[in-house]
């Protein structure tokens, strides 16, 4: 009997007693056989350590890591990566959950074609138990291909780290680890592996549940971890660099340093604070003067903001407080048609 484990499904957990039951029940139920779960406790200061060691205790197949000092989610996931021992590595947000068959499907399909990567579809839910948004990927399912323009769409979308499946190997080799101590690593990780991977598949189903947590950091108000993103940009940059890519592919990273230090930012700060913070906004006026002066002129950017926002944005340039007015009334109209 073959006794390899197939998946480590890495879990970055920090004070997540309210959700990780449902997450570990969808996970603990999978059709796949042999697979690993990790759940690395990011020195959480509620229930959840013990909480998990009771599931390990239960269930043969848990890990249980504790750090004892926070090094947040990008930190987490590079423990479960060093400590994994699957072919293939998939990662699930503690307060996510996924269908039962998902692991066992994208399994298959990697181990068929000797895959780098396996993508699949998730939806976002709220509290409410409604679906927000269902987030597909392609239009059509697509079977060990990597075609260059759906290589550098993949690039530009952002997207989060879950809902795949990463061939270990790949990972160790190309030296894919998170950015540690930061938030949203999902956007300096997801498009570094993309860029190097050398085989792919997507299978055009929702698997993965994304739970909009309004507790979560990142949607705290007045939160100050809106400035990661300029680091997010910067390392991007940096990493582009180093691989010889800033050239090859020099369009999908000035989008992504226009969406990290600058128009996504602008969009989080408007919806995040509960005040107009000048100083960030200054910054990412800053920012996108400084690393992509021609912005305006990127094809993904002009393929993905639509008109309204390319004029928002443009005034956004001429004047930060012309911008926010401009912002108030779009959206002022927008709500009342």
């Amino acid at each position: 009997m073959n006794n390899k484990i197939t998946v480590s499904i890495i879990i970055p957990v920090y004070n997540a007693v309210s959700y990780i039951h449902k997450c570990l029940s969808s996970l603990l139920n999978q059709s796949i056989k042999n697979y690993e779960i990790i759940c690395v406790n990011d020195a959480s200061t509620d229930e959840t350590l013990s909480v998990l060691g009771d599931y390990a205790r239960r269930y043969s197949n848990i890990v249980v890591i504790n750090h004892q000092k926070n090094k947040r989610q990008g930190g987490a996931r590079n423990t479960g990566i060093r400590a994994a021992k699957g072919l293939y590595i998939g990662f699930v947000d503690s307060d996510d959950w996924v269908e039962e068959s998902m692991y066992k499907e994208l399994y298959e399909e990697a181990v068929k074609y000797d895959l780098d990567i396996v993508d699949t579809d998730y939806d976002i839910i709220n509290a409410k138990g409604e679906v927000l948004n269902k987030c597909h990927i392609f239009t059509n399912d697509i079977h060990n291909e990597v075609v260059e323009c759906n290589r550098r769409r993949l690039m530009t979308m952002g997207g989060s780290v879950c809902g795949k499946i990463y061939k270990r190997t790949f990972l160790l080799k190309n030296n894919l680890y998170f950015p540690e101590n930061l938030f949203y690593e999902d956007n300096c990780f997801v498009p570094l592996v993309y860029a190097q991977m050398k085989s792919y598949s997507y299978i055009r189903q929702c698997n993965y549940h994304y739970f909009v947590n309004t507790d979560s950091t990142t949607k705290k108000k007045n939160s100050s971890y809106l400035y990661d993103r300029f680091e997010i940009a910067n390392l991007l940059k940096l990493r582009f660099k180093e691989l010889n890519l800033e050239k090859i592919y020099k369009e999908e990273l000035d989008f992504l340093l226009i969406l990290n230090g600058f128009s996504g930012t602008v969009n989080a700060s408007i919806t995040t604070y509960t005040y107009i913070n000048y100083d960030i906004l200054q910054r990412c006026k800053e920012f996108v003067k400084k690393e992509v002066p021609n912005y305006c002129n990127n094809r993904w950017y002009k393929c993905k903001y639509s008109f309204l926002e390319r004029i928002l944005f443009y005034l956004f340039q001429i004047n930060i407080k012309l911008y926010v007015v401009g912002f108030k009334l779009a959206q002022k109209i927008k709500h009342t048609i």
